[in-house]
């Protein structure tokens, strides 16, 4: 029997809200989506708490590294931060490179807290080929960027330049003492990396910053090294395929024991280990022991987000072809930029390793002073290659102190 068009008209109203009974069954009793984590947490939430307190002090970077230690809950994630020293005195911000964790400038920042500074240290990030590197054993580091030390891995978050500023105004805001406002403000030392970090966060917020530090600045590396231009370093693939094969190439690169991830100390037999030498429990004094061999293995081997962090800033964060960020503090710093700051027609240091192969001092030299008259700046060469800051931390650190006439 067929249905007239009369009918087939008088009888749909009866049968669409059937139709849609289905459908709104499924919307009505589904769960809705779980929340997307915000980051990939680091060995202070993955490791540490099943740890005593005596395993902690023996790893290769135990928590109480340096003084003032505290950890900040931010949008992107906890970052470890250290900070300490005379709350009155001449304000110091470190910023460190691609792949080690804070401890590099301690002898640095010890130097200068002796000298009546107020020190804050945060976990960064440090761009360099460490097996092309003679010096980098017994070199230190600073503050944890993201994806580094004790500092998480933000997910969804582009590793570039705005990131890590805006990290700089986490650990600042954090602080109980004041390192902004009319009177206040601070000086930076950058290494690596975390020079042209540096440099941008000076030409983009000059009002702040009364001073510059580099050591060995990136942001105008002509050629990387070919461990750093690999298909999936440069390619990562999405989703995590091939993670443990990303995984391999990172770990080949840094010039650790390539392995599977680590999140307990049963899984290390060695967590201890590491190349032996630690900070230990005191953190008055910087420690010549701590082994940078030994705490990037530590870090591949327990941070659930080094890899991805190193990879993103590897991509995106200012290593190559940065001239506009040069130019933007290098206007400051020769006085045609923001009269206000303490940059303003000054001059910056600027130490370099003679036998650097990443930074090359004679390009990098030749490219400040095409944006800086000599008459601002001041050249420091070094012996050693990128790893020269920590076996030259003393004559670094009184080099700034004439410098700043401290």
């Amino acid at each position: 029997m067929s249905l007239s068009l009369t009918n087939l008209a008088t009888l749909l109203p009866l049968i669409l809200p059937l139709l849609l009974i289905p459908p709104l069954i499924y919307t009505t009793t589904r769960k809705p989506p779980s929340p997307q984590p915000r980051s990939i947490p680091s060995p202070r939430s993955t490791l540490l708490p099943h740890l005593t307190p005596s395993q902690s002090s023996q790893l290769a970077y135990p928590p109480n590294a340096m003084p003032g230690a505290r950890d900040v809950d931010t949008p992107y994630g906890t970052m470890r931060i250290y900070e300490w020293g005379d709350p009155g005195g001449r304000r110091v911000v470190f910023v460190h490179g691609d792949a080690t964790p804070a401890p590099l400038f301690a002898g640095i920042a010890h130097g200068l807290v002796r000298r009546g500074c107020r020190v804050l240290l945060f976990e960064d990030v440090q761009h360099v080929t460490f097996r092309s590197i003679p010096n980098m054993t017994p070199a230190r580091e600073s503050k944890d960027l993201w994806g580094r030390g004790y500092t998480d891995t933000p997910l969804n978050a582009r590793h570039d330049s705005r990131l890590f500023a805006t990290q700089i105004l986490f650990a600042i805001a954090s602080s109980p003492v004041a390192w902004t406002g009319r009177v206040d403000k601070f000086s930076i030392i950058g290494f690596s990396l975390g020079g042209c970090i540096a440099l941008d966060f000076a030409g983009t917020f000059p009002s702040l910053v009364e001073g510059l530090v580099l050591l060995g600045p990136a942001g105008m590396i002509r050629r990387l090294p070919r461990s750093y231009t690999r298909f999936f370093i440069r390619h990562p693939p999405p989703g995590g395929l091939l993670r443990g094969y990303l995984r391999g190439l990172i770990g080949e690169l840094l010039g650790v024991r390539v392995g599977r991830m680590r999140r307990r100390l049963g899984d290390s037999r060695g967590v201890l280990d590491a190349g032996a030498q630690h900070v230990g429990a005191d953190t008055t004094t910087a420690s010549a022991e701590m082994d940078i061999s030994g705490l990037l293995q530590w870090q591949y081997d327990y941070h659930e987000g080094h890899v991805d962090s190193f990879v993103d800033t590897i991509n995106h964060g200012p290593v190559m072809g940065q001239h506009a960020i040069w130019k933007k503090a290098c206007d400051v710093v020769r006085g045609e930029a923001c009269p206000s700051s303490g940059l303003h027609n000054s001059k910056i240091l600027v130490f370099l390793g003679d036998a650097d192969d990443v930074v090359i001092a004679e390009e990098t030299s030749r490219d400040l002073l095409s944006f800086l008259p000599d008459r601002h700046v001041v050249f420091k060469l070094l012996p050693g290659g990128h790893g020269f800051v920590y076996p030259n931390s003393e004559e670094i650190t009184s080099t700034i102190a004439q410098f700043w006439e401290m």
